[in-house]
C-alpha cells in the first residue's frame, strides 16, 4: 500500500500538470515478443497511489509519480523555441542512411538543431530503421517520438514484419476479436522497432462508394461495427504497450475527394454526424485512445465559414466538439500538413498557428520544420498565441512519451529485431484471417458479381450490390486501378475455394484494394482454385 505523502505527492504532481484528478492507479506493463516486458514500459518505479487516487485521461492512470515528475522537470527546462518545437513531427525515412548523406544530414539537424518532438517513419527495413532510430534518441535531449502510419500491421512501414489484411478485410473475417490480435500483433512488432505510437485505427465509417481516399481502409459502412472494432485494436494495442491515434476526425468516409489533392466538402447535418460519423470517435474516446487526428476536410454544420476551412485550422471542431463535447483530453494530432486538403489555406507558418489556434497539439509533417516553429514562437511573443496554450500542448506531448515509458528508456535490443519482428506466428495468423476474409457479396446461385469474367485477383472488381443504409447507394464508375468497380455482370464464383456466402463488411472494393486486402497472393491461389 502506497504511503500518504506519496498519494499527496501525485496529487500535487497532477495539479502542477493540470491533470484532473479521480479514483484507481494501474501500472504501465505489456508483453513483447512472447512473455518479455516492452522495452521502455515498466511498472511504476515509486509505489503506486492509493485506489482512491487516479490521474485521469488517456495518460493519467498509466503514469506513476516518477513519471509525472519527469514531465513536470522536462517541461520547466524547456525555452519557449524548444517547447513549439516538442509539437513538431517531422517525417523520417526508413532505414539507415548513408552517415554523410543528405538524409543523415537533415535527420541530425531535426534533432539537434530544430529540436523536433519526434518523427514519423517511412518505409524502410527494420533493422535499419530501429538502429537509425537508436542513434537519433541517443543525440536528443528529450525522448523522441517514434510514430508511423500502420493500418496494414508493422508491415505498413517496416520491411521484414507481418503484414496484417487491410481494415474491411479484417471486418469480413469475422468479429472484433480480429481487430483486437491486429492491434496487439502491430504493437508486439512496432515497440520492438523503436515505434511508441501508431496513427490507427482509421475510425472513419466509409458510406460513399466513391470515396477515393479512405474505401477499404475502413472497417466498414455500419457505424456500430465500425465503432466495435476500432475500440478493440485499441485495447490490443495498448495491451503491448502502443500509443493509438484514431483517424480522421470528424469523419473522411463520405468524400469523393481525396485530401491528398484538395479539400473535401462533408456536407451532411449535425443529427447524420452524431449518428454515423462520430460515433467510432466516441467509442474510441471511451475507451481512452490516446491521440485523435484531424481530417483535412470542411464541415459546413460545424463550422458555416464563407470561405470553407478544414477541421484541422477549425475551432468549433477540435475545441468546441472534440474537447468541449466530447472531453477527450488527449493528443488532438493534425494529419499531414503538407497535403494539399490544407496547404492551400496559407503559407507553412501561418498554417501551423492556425492549427494550435484551433485546438491542435502536434502539427505532423510542416513543409518546413524551421518556419513552422518559427511563426509560432513569432504568434506567442506577440500575442496571438498564449504560452499557456503551448504548455498545455507540450504537456500532453511529455505525457504521452511518458506513457510510452520514454522517461525510462528510448532505445530498442536490435539484436532481439529477428526474434520479435516477423514472427512466423504472426504471418500465420495473418494469411487465415486473409483466407477467412473472401467472402461472397451475395450468395445466390453461387455467383460472385465481378466487373467482367476473369481471375479476382488480375484488375476485377468486387461490387457490392446492396445500397448502404447510411449513404447514397452504391452504383459508381466501372472499375478504373484505386476506384470501385461498376455494374458489371456476375460470374461463376470461386468453386472449390472454400468461400463462404456471407455479407459485405462495407462498400465497394476496386481492383488495386483486392490485391490490398490479402497478402501473399491469397486472392490469386483462391482464383486458381476455382479452376
Amino acid at each position: 500500500m502506497a504511503s500518504a505523502s506519496t498519494a499527496i505527492g501525485l496529487l500535487a504532481i497532477a495539479v502542477q500538470l493540470g491533470v484532473p484528478v479521480q479514483g484507481g492507479a494501474q501500472e504501465r506493463t505489456g508483453p513483447l515478443g512472447t512473455d518479455a516486458p516492452v522495452t521502455g514500459v515498466r511498472a511504476p518505479a515509486a509505489p503506486a497511489a492509493p485506489a482512491s487516487v487516479r490521474v485521469d485521461g488517456p495518460y493519467g492512470s498509466r503514469l506513476d509519480p516518477s513519471a509525472l515528475e519527469w514531465v513536470a522537470r522536462t517541461e520547466r527546462a524547456l525555452t519557449l523555441e524548444q517547447k513549439v518545437a516538442q509539437l513538431v513531427v517531422a517525417y523520417l525515412e526508413g532505414g539507415h542512411p548513408r552517415d554523410g548523406s543528405a538524409r543523415w544530414r537533415r535527420a541530425r539537424r531535426l534533432v539537434l538543431e530544430e529540436r523536433v518532438g519526434g518523427f514519423i517513419v517511412g518505409v524502410g527495413p527494420t533493422r535499419g530503421t530501429a538502429t537509425w532510430l537508436n542513434e537519433l534518441q541517443s543525440l536528443s535531449e528529450v525522448p523522441l517520438l517514434v510514430t508511423a502510419d500502420l493500418e496494414w500491421g508493422p508491415g505498413t512501414r517496416l520491411r521484414g514484419a507481418t503484414v496484417l489484411p487491410i481494415n474491411m478485410a479484417l471486418a469480413a473475417a469475422g468479429p472484433a476479436d480480429v481487430a483486437y490480435e491486429a492491434g496487439r500483433i502491430t504493437a508486439l512488432e512496432a515497440r520492438a522497432a523503436g515505434i511508441h505510437m501508431a496513427f490507427a485505427p482509421v475510425a472513419d465509417v466509409n458510406v460513399n462508394p466513391e470515396n477515393p481516399v479512405i474505401n477499404t481502409r475502413s472497417y466498414g459502412s455500419d457505424p456500430a461495427e465500425v465503432s466495435r472494432r476500432v475500440v478493440a485494436f485499441i485495447r490490443g494495442a495498448r495491451s503491448a504497450g502502443l500509443l493509438t491515434v484514431v483517424k480522421h476526425f470528424p469523419g473522411h468516409g463520405d468524400t469523393e475527394t481525396d485530401s491528398h489533392l484538395a479539400m473535401p466538402v462533408l456536407d451532411v447535418d449535425r443529427f447524420r454526424l452524431d449518428e454515423v460519423e462520430l460515433a467510432p470517435f466516441r467509442a474510441a474516446i471511451g475507451a481512452g485512445v490516446d491521440g485523435v487526428m484531424t481530417a483535412h476536410l470542411a464541415v459546413p454544420a460545424l463550422d458555416p465559414q464563407e470561405r470553407p476551412r478544414p477541421a484541422t485550422l477549425s475551432p468549433p471542431i477540435l475545441t468546441d466538439l472534440l474537447r468541449r463535447d466530447l472531453r477527450f483530453p488527449g493528443l488532438v494530432v493534425t494529419d499531414a500538413l503538407h497535403m494539399d486538403g490544407v496547404k492551400g489555406q496559407g503559407r507553412t507558418g501561418e498554417v501551423a498557428v492556425a492549427a494550435l489556434k484551433a485546438g491542435a497539439d502536434v502539427l505532423l509533417i510542416p513543409p518546413d520544420e524551421a518556419e513552422a516553429i518559427d511563426a509560432v514562437v513569432r504568434a506567442v511573443r506577440r500575442g496571438e498565441l498564449s504560452e499557456a496554450r503551448i504548455d498545455a500542448s507540450v504537456r500532453r506531448v511529455l505525457m504521452a512519451k511518458a506513457a510510452a515509458g520514454l522517461d525510462a528508456s528510448r532505445d530498442v535490443n536490435t539484436a532481439m529485431l529477428a526474434e520479435r519482428v516477423g514472427r512466423r506466428d504472426h504471418e500465420e495468423w495473418s494469411r487465415r484471417v486473409a483466407e477467412r476474409s473472401i467472402t461472397l457479396v451475395r450468395g445466390e446461385r453461387g455467383a460472385l458479381p465481378v466487373s467482367r469474367p476473369g481471375p479476382v485477383g488480375a484488375g476485377r472488381s468486387l461490387r457490392r450490390p446492396e445500397p448502404s443504409r447510411h449513404g447514397r447507394g452504391v452504383r459508381g464508375r466501372a472499375g478504373a486501378p484505386g476506384r470501385p468497380g461498376g455494374d458489371g455482370a456476375p460470374v461463376e464464383g470461386l468453386r472449390g475455394g472454400g468461400s463462404r456466402p456471407g455479407p459485405s463488411p462495407g462498400p465497394l472494393v476496386g481492383p488495386d484494394a483486392v490485391r490490398q486486402l490479402l497478402p501473399g497472393g491469397a486472392v490469386e491461389r483462391r482464383a486458381r482454385a476455382a479452376g
